[in-house]
């Protein structure tokens, strides 16, 4: 991908739009891109990912903040990017969501996100579309495209410094190792749950077996079992098994004895219950007895009350309906008799009120004329009201004309005051403006300066270090001095003493084989049969394994010998390399200084310089703040000056359009005024109120005398209807009355002969036998109980006295005893099995949850250890290995591909000094390693850590390893092209050797297909660099140009 157009609209800090056409540069080469601080050199590359992905470069950037503050509310923000890609050009325009100044009237409005994509063949829209669309083409997303094609500022030094975890984070992001690191908690996590499934299993068992329930007698098993561990599960359990096997044999010979006493009980049970029912029957006989003699007394009672149950029937059922008949004839004839009275006299009531009503109807019938004569008036008055409305219309639009006029006059004074008051204060404005002009060329004579002060600073503070550097290597090499001579000591003594313990050594085995030798035997070593001199053994000699271990004690002396040797003069070296070059800067920096400079002198000079800098930058800092405060007040003067032009010409537009307001308000006021007249000459009242007065008043007669024509017609016919129906009814409740009068006599007739007929000797009789059917029903029961005992006692007599016969009571004490002693024997022999009934319940359970448990634990054991093995090494947890995790591992390769890429330019930048290696062993097993950088110094031949370059060299290093990164996220992005490369600052660090090699590193890449723009406002760059964007900034926003 190689951009070949690019516009911003109000994007940033650019208020216009801004085109930089890259066509000129012929799709390759080196460019500039320069401006002030803060002017939108990076903002270029910003646009460019914003185009493609919707997103900024820089983690700090927000897109709901890209619109400029400068910008007229009428311009859009967009921005619109055109570039090549696979020989197919595409053109891309995004705008990003956000609030500006609303066209008409005040406040602001909301403008939505959005993008279209164009390229041959297809048309895509929508910000989501077009963002697919563009990783699908380009193959890599935003995050791999600002590695691979933005060198951000500070964030490949950040790079090179950062620590192999951060690292790790930077290259998971970039090469999407999230998969191996998945992996690893993966297993970690199996190993963790197998791990709480084996301590699951384990306290188990030892919980089942703490939980057993072991007899009294046996107070060491238990006490074993209470504190067993796992290894004693098995012992432990093969015991408990035998105890269980015992309980059970136990409880199978008590269940057989408990059967044995059942039998027993159940039999003296039987016994108990014949002599219990035996003595019963005896004390029912004797109750029977008394129960007979007590239904003997109440006999004539009983008799009385059955013939109080006859007489109540005849008198309930056969009498009183006859006298209810009667009664209720007798209340009809009286309620009607008095029903028709009050009939009669309504009847003349009515007649009376009838003839009244009839002479107020012909009344109101009679003012048929004046109803007439108030419908007329009432719908001439209905036809003039809309003209009273159209009265009030005219003078209220009169009155609001006038009101406004009033207004318009007040407006244009306020106007005319208005205006004079802005021509002063733009006067004075100028004024002030004038007095502040080249302050930007201060401002910017000013910056400069302190770019080139903070430099100086830079250069100095690296000088400084530099002699601390030799002032440390100088302590370091007298110490290796030092020690050199304390191993170099310490290996003589060792040495001098193994000779001699070795010569004793050798001279004790002489005296061993001597003590040997016998008299007439051969010497094996002399060959001689005499032996005069005996060799004598030496007690003080050492032992075969004393002297072996003195050797090596003497092998590892000389080797800390040689190895202090070597360091001491690889530090010797080391200095004098580092004072060299020491030197070399002293001179670049300190001209005046001789040749032959100590550094004694160069520190002298060195604390001179920073004084006079620091004071320098000081005098600097405080001029910028007061230009920077002049800055601010000129930038404050220049907008109100633009406000109050502004306000000028909108004051001159409203006032001329104010008088033309007036002069055409006068012309339609003098119209409705003539109006007005006209239409009040045409009316008889007032006002439109009084007139409408008059109008309800008209309707509210009329409606009254209606009313009353309606009312008295109404009334009359109502009376006449009524009384027709008063007299219907009158007839027909006399001839009612005539029948029930004949009904009621023949009733009370039959209610007479009916009680005479049933044997009751008066009327008096009959009430006196006449009963509720409650109280029949009450004779009925205490009949039928009486009965019914009877023939009970009898019964129970007869059958107690033959269940008594030839029979005599029986001692139930005695019985019971008996099963008391059987009782209490029988409840011993339960509560023993019952103890060992519980015990069984409990451990024949958690005997086989143990077995069964116990035959598992093996399998479960070995798969956590396999598991946790293959976690540690997934992890990089190994005790005494090297502590490489997975996704280290994996992140390794991709590391040591970007460092080869790396010291491709490396070795250019640094004359064939400097290389990059990957640290493959940790400084301890503790640590995790994997992606620490060392450099390796060809001039020295060693090793060291990156911390220990200088700026200018961490800077070259940096460049390189985010060259060598971006190449190798290309190359796996799985054929990616991106052949344009932006870098953004950094090289303010290097001197001019530097510099240059740095700039022909950058023009070889873009040699080949790559574009690259330096983003920098470093001078030096902008004379060894042609091609160049210059960005120019000021307060209405900055402009770009390409030269």
């Amino acid at each position: 991908m190689k951009p070949v157009k690019i516009v911003m609209s109000a994007f940033g800090p650019y208020a216009e739009r801004e085109e930089l056409d890259l066509t000129s540069l012929n799709s390759r080469g080196l460019f500039l891109i320069t401006g002030p601080t803060g002017s939108g050199k990076t903002t270029i590359f910003d646009a460019i990912t914003f185009a493609l992905y919707g997103e900024c470069s820089g983690s700090t950037r927000e897109t709901n903040s890209l619109r400029s503050d400068h910008a007229n509310p009428d311009t859009e923000t967009y921005v619109e990017f055109t570039f090549s890609h696979m020989g197919t050009i595409y053109n891309l325009k995004r705008n990003p969501a956000y609030e500006r100044p609303k066209k008409v009237g005040e406040g602001t409005t909301r403008q939505g996100a959005d993008a279209d994509l164009t390229f041959p063949g297809g048309v895509i829209t929508g910000s989501s579309n077009v963002t697919r669309k563009i990783v699908e083409i380009l193959g890599i997303d935003s995050n791999q495209f600002k590695q691979i094609s933005m060198i951000a500022q500070g964030e490949f030094l950040k790079l090179l410094h950062s620590t192999s975890q951060d690292r790790g984070e930077i290259f998971r992001r970039v090469f999407n190792t999230d998969l191996f690191l998945a992996s690893q908690n993966i297993l970690k996590e199996r190993a963790r749950v197998a791990h709480e499934r084996l301590s699951l299993v384990e306290n188990k068992i030892i919980s089942n077996l703490q939980e057993f329930r072991i007899p009294e007698d046996q107070e060491e098993l238990a006490e074993r079992v209470k504190e067993g561990a796992i290894h004693t599960a098995e012992e432990l359990f093969a015991e408990l098994r035998a105890l269980v096997e015992q309980d059970k044999g136990k409880q199978a010979s008590l269940e057989a004895e408990g059967k044995t006493l059942n039998e027993k009980i159940a039999k003296q049970i039987e016994v108990i219950t014949d002599a219990r029912h035996l003595n019963r029957n005896f004390a029912d006989l004797a109750d029977a007895q008394i129960r007979k003699e007590k239904l003997q007394e109440q006999e004539k009672e009983h008799e009385s009350r059955k013939q109080s149950l006859v007489s109540g029937e005849r008198a309930l059922y056969q009498i009183r309906p006859l006298e209810n008949d009667f009664l209720r004839l007798k209340r009809e004839e009286e309620d009607l008799t008095k029903s028709i009275t009050v009939l009669n006299d309504t009847i003349k009531d009515q007649e009376a009120k009838l003839l009244l009503a009839l002479e107020n109807y012909n009344a109101e019938k009679a003012k048929e004329p004046e109803r007439n004569e108030l419908v007329a008036e009432i719908n001439s008055l209905g036809e003039v009201l809309p003209k009273y409305d159209e009265a009030e219309k005219l003078a209220r639009e009169l009155e609001a004309n006038q009101v406004l006029l009033q207004s318009l006059k007040e407006k244009l004074v306020e106007l005319e005051e208005k205006r004079i008051s802005s021509e002063t204060k733009k006067s004075e404005l100028k004024q002030e403006l004038e007095g502040l002009q080249g302050l930007d060329l201060k401002l910017l004579t000013g910056e400069q300066e302190r770019e080139e002060l903070e430099r100086r600073a830079e250069n100095l503070l690296g000088l400084a270090q530099s002699l601390e550097t030799v002032a440390e290597l100088r302590l370091v090499w007298s110490d290796a001095q030092a020690a050199y001579k304390s191993a170099d000591e310490a290996f003589a003594t060792t040495s001098q003493i193994y000779f001699s313990k070795e010569r004793a050594f050798l001279q004790e085995q002489a005296g061993i084989l001597a003590g040997e030798l016998e008299e007439g035997e051969q010497c094996p070593v002399c060959g001689s049969t005499e032996h005069p001199l005996k060799a004598e053994i030496d007690p003080d000699a050492p032992t075969q394994e004393e002297l072996n271990a003195l050797g090596e004690q003497a092998d590892q002396l000389r080797e800390a010998m040689h190895k202090a040797s070597t360091f001491a003069a690889e530090k010797e070296t080391e200095l004098k390399q580092t004072e060299k070059q020491l030197i070399t800067d002293g001179q670049k920096l300190f001209a005046q200084l001789d040749s032959d400079f100590s550094l004694e002198t160069l520190k002298d000079v060195l604390v001179k310089a920073q004084g006079e800098n620091k004071s320098q930058q000081e005098a600097n800092l405080t001029l910028l703040d007061q230009l920077g405060e002049a800055k601010q007040r000129k930038d404050v003067k220049e907008k109100e000056l633009v406000i109050v032009e502004e306000s000028l010409e909108s004051i001159a537009r409203e006032l001329k359009e104010k008088e033309t307001e007036r002069q055409e308000l006068l012309v339609l006021i003098s119209q409705k005024e003539g109006q007005l007249g006209a239409v009040r000459s045409s009316l008889k009242y007032e006002s439109k109120n009084q007139a409408e007065q008059v109008l309800q008043n008209k309707r509210n007669e009329l409606d009254v005398l209606k009313n009353a024509l309606s009312l008295a017609e109404d009334i009359y016919r109502k009376l006449e209807s009524s009384l027709d129906n008063n007299r219907t009814l009158q007839q027909s409740e006399t001839t009612r009355l005539k029948q029930i009068k004949f009904k009621k006599i023949e009733a009370e007739k039959a209610f007479e002969e009916k009680w005479l007929e049933l044997g009751f000797a008066s009327f008096e009789a009959y009430k006196d036998a006449l009963k509720t059917e409650e109280q029949l029903a009450e004779l009925k029961k205490a009949i039928n109980d009486y009965e019914q005992a009877q023939q009970m006692v009898e019964q129970d007599l007869a059958r107690l006295l033959k269940a008594t016969e030839n029979k005599e009571k029986q001692d139930l004490a005695a019985l019971e005893v008996e099963k008391q002693m059987l009782d209490d024997g029988k409840a011993a022999l339960d509560a023993l099995r019952q103890r060992i009934s519980v015990r069984l319940e409990i451990n024949i359970p958690l005997l086989v949850s143990i077995e069964q448990d116990l035959a598992g634990l093996e399998g479960i054991r070995q798969y956590y250890l396999v598991l946790n093995n293959l976690s540690q090494t997934a992890n990089g947890a190994l005790a005494g290995k090297q502590r490489l995790a997975f996704e280290q591992y994996v992140q390794a390769f991709y590391f040591q591909q970007i460092l080869f890429e790396a010291n491709k330019r490396l070795r250019t930048m640094t004359n064939g000094r400097f290389e990059l290696i990957r640290r493959e062993e940790p400084l301890d097993k503790r640590s995790q390693t994997g992606l620490d950088i060392d450099v390796h110094d060809f001039y020295t031949g060693k090793s060291r850590s990156v911390q220990s370059l200088s700026g200018g060299e961490s800077f070259k290093a940096a460049l390189s390893l985010a060259l060598g990164l971006s190449d190798v996220i290309q190359s796996f992005a799985g054929g990616v092209e991106i052949d344009t490369l932006f870098v953004d600052e950094g090289f303010g660090a290097l001197d001019d050797e530097s510099l240059e090699q740095a700039i022909q590193t950058l023009v070889e890449l873009a040699e080949g297909r790559r574009l690259i723009g330096i983003i920098s406002h470093v001078n030096e760059l902008k004379e060894r660099i042609e091609r160049q964007v210059q960005i120019e900034k000021n307060v209405t926003g900055s402009t770009l140009k390409l030269i």
